[in-house]
C-alpha cells in the first residue's frame, strides 16, 4: 500500500487522554530549546548522525551534506546522503521519545525531531533508501501545540513535492526543510543572524552548529558540505566546505603560537645557560597563545599535570577521552598593558 498522509502521534489507543498527555510531553520538550541557533543545530546534527551510521556500514562511502539557507523564503534545508529511514521509522520518528540512535550517539534521544516538527509550523521531511521513498510536509505543528481552545486539528504529514532539489540526485539519504512561518516560533526570521552570503554563513554554521565539530587528532566526520545561500533579493552564492570542523582561533588570528613550542624554546635556552625569558623575536609581540591537552596528558606519569587530578577524576578523563583546547588572546590596551584572555 502506498504511503500518503499520516499522523505522527497516531497510536493504537488514540484517545483524547493519550493525545493530551503526548501534547504535554511535547510542550516540555519545546521548553528545553532556548537557543536561537537550535533549529540549525538540530537539522545538521540529524544529518551528521545519518551519514555517521552509513559510514560504519560502508567503508567506501563518502559522507556529504547539502545545506541551503534561503533568506528570501525564510527556509533552511539540509539534505544528507546518509542511512535514511525505513517506512516504520519514518512514520514514528516525529513523536516524542522515539529515537533510533545508539547508546553512544550524540544528543538526547527522541527529542530533536519532535522539536523540529512541533516547534515550528512548516517542516518538510523526505527519505530515500533502496526499499522506501517518501517526501511529505507537516504544517501548523507549533500552533496546534499552543492551542488551548481545542479547535486546532492535529497536524498530519502530507505527501508533497521536494523543496531541496539536490535530494533527487542522491542515491540514498534524507532531506529536511524548515520554513519559519506562523505564530509562536523562535526564531521568526533568518535575517536576524546578520549573515547574507555563503562566506558569512559558513563561519556562522561552523561556530554555532555541529558542522563545526571538534575532532581531536582524527579525521573529520564529514568529507564535504555544499553550502548555498540565497539573500533577501534572491541573489545566490555557494561554495564547497571541506574543512568541516570548529574554527580554532589560532587558525584565524595571526601571530599565534603554541605553548608547547614556546616551552621547548625556553628549555633550549636554559640548557645553554641562557635566560629562558629572553625569547627570539619570532615569539615576541604575539596576538595569542594556544595549546591542546588530551586525557593522556593527565594520566601520564611524567606529564606536567602529574598530581592535578585524583584517581576518580583520572578515570573520568580516561573514560570520556578528555580533550582540552585553550586559547589566550592578548589585547593591547591604549595605555600599553597586555591582558591575556581565554577563549
Amino acid at each position: 500500500m502506498e504511503l500518503n498522509n499520516w499522523d505522527p502521534l497516531d497510536t493504537k489507543v488514540s484517545s483524547e487522554l493519550v493525545i493530551a498527555t503526548m501534547k504535554r510531553q511535547i510542550k516540555n520538550i519545546l521548553k528545553s530549546y532556548t537557543g536561537w541557533f537550535d533549529p540549525l543545530s538540530e537539522l545538521i546534527q540529524n544529518a551528521l548522525d545519518a551519514v555517521d551510521h552509513r559510514s560504519k556500514k560502508d567503508k567506501n562511502f563518502i559522507p556529504s551534506l547539502w545545506v541551503k539557507v534561503d533568506l528570501k523564503d525564510n527556509t533552511i534545508s539540509v539534505t544528507d546522503n546518509g542511512i535514511g529511514f525505513s517506512e516504520d521509522q519514518f512514520k514514528s520518528f516525529l513523536a516524542p521519545n522515539v529515537s533510533f540512535k545508539k547508546q553512544d550517539d550524540r544528543g538526547n534521544k527522541g527529542v530533536g525531531a519532535t522539536y523540529l516538527g512541533y516547534g515550528f509550523n512548516y517542516l518538510q521531511i523526505g527519505t530515500k533508501t533502496p526499499d522506501f521513498y517518501f517526501v511529505g510536509t507537516m504544517k501548523d505543528g507549533r500552533e496546534w501545540v499552543e492551542d488551548i481552545t481545542g479547535t486546532k486539528t492535529r497536524p498530519k504529514v502530507q505527501k508533497s513535492e521536494v523543496i531541496h532539489d539536490v535530494f533527487e540526485e542522491i542515491d540514498q539519504g534524507s532531506t529536511f526543510s524548515l520554513k519559519l512561518v506562523g505564530e509562536y516560533i523562535r526564531p521568526r526570521d533568518l535575517k536576524w543572524v546578520g549573515a547574507s552570503n555563503v562566506n558569512q554563513w559558513g563561519v556562522v554554521l561552523k561556530i554555532k552548529t555541529p558542522l563545526g565539530g571538534i575532532y581531536p587528532k582524527r579525521e573529520y566526520l564529514l568529507s564535504k558540505c555544499h553550502l548555498e545561500v540565497v539573500d533577501e533579493n534572491g541573489e545566490k552564492t555557494e561554495k564547497e566546505i571541506t574543512d568541516c570542523q570548529y574554527i580554532y582561533p589560532h587558525n584565524v588570528i595571526p601571530t599565534s603560537k603554541e605553548l608547547k613550542t614556546i616551552r621547548k624554546v625556553q628549555q633550549g635556552l636554559i640548557s645553554k645557560g641562557k635566560d629562558g625569558s629572553r625569547l627570539p623575536s619570532a615569539y615576541q609581540r604575539l596576538n595569542g597563545l594556544y595549546d591542546y591537552w588530551t586525557y593522556q596528558d593527565f594520566i601520564s606519569t611524567d606529564c606536567e599535570f602529574q598530581g592535578v587530578l585524583d584517581d576518580q577524576e583520572i578515570k573520568i578523563a580516561e573514560n570520556h577521552k578528555l580533550f582540552i583546547y585553550g586559547f589566550f588572546l592578548a589585547i593591547q590596551l591604549n595605555y600599553g598593558i597586555n591582558i591575556m584572555m581565554i577563549s
